[in-house]
């Protein structure tokens, strides 16, 4: 299967009057879950869902431990994982201590494999699809539709439902939330809404 791209324009940080150049950027099918992954793999081989997603998530353990202790890691066929630091900047040694040393961000170098096999896939220009523009009381019934279904509802499934971006799925999700319409639970990559009173 072929992965959709459309072509999009960077916007010019100099706010200037000249075009910048178009350039192609995959059209994201969504995110998969390591639930969803697990599914995906049961064909693959003679383990059982439940165990596959039981063997992503010590590997996502240890991922986490191994790090925090200061090893980077090498996952073989995927890539190699290492941790930044960072600090206010000093001139010498003595100028700063541990308690001022923090994590930074992680870093991930992709694996020669992984770019070898990516590198011959197939693409196709994504067709032009007019958005529909929702009223409020529309994304509000097909909520409400979907928490019939579902009991809980994340950033990306609003944004599909209502067909609008991160941005404004987060802005009309916090005003729902103000609204006492739903709750939200967890926080940054984990946070999820709940009915309440649509």
């Amino acid at each position: 299967m072929a992965a959709n791209y459309k072509l999009v324009r960077n916007p010019d940080p100099a706010n200037s009057e000249e075009l910048k150049p178009l350039h192609p950027r995959i059209k994201s099918l969504g995110t998969l879950s390591i639930e969803q992954l697990a599914d995906r793999a049961q064909g693959r081989s003679s383990l059982s869902p439940a165990t596959i997603k039981s063997a992503l998530l010590v590997i996502s353990d240890l991922l986490q431990e191994t790090l925090r202790e200061g090893y980077n890691v090498n996952l073989n066929n995927i890539g190699y994982f290492s941790v930044s630091l960072k600090s206010r900047p000093v001139m010498e040694k003595n100028e700063i201590r541990s308690e001022s040393v923090h994590f930074s961000h992680v870093n991930f170098r992709c694996s020669q494999e992984l770019k070898d096999k990516l590198s011959t896939m197939e693409v196709t220009r994504a067709q032009s699809v007019t958005v529909p523009n929702l009223s409020q009381a529309e994304k509000e019934l097909r909520l409400k539709k979907h928490f019939e279904q579902k009991l809980n509802l994340t950033t990306t499934e609003y944004m599909n439902l209502t067909y609008c971006s991160r941005q404004k799925a987060l802005k009309e999700l916090k005003s729902l939330v103000q609204e006492d319409k739903i709750t939200k639970i967890g926080s940054k990559n984990a946070t999820q809404y709940l009915n309440k009173s649509l």
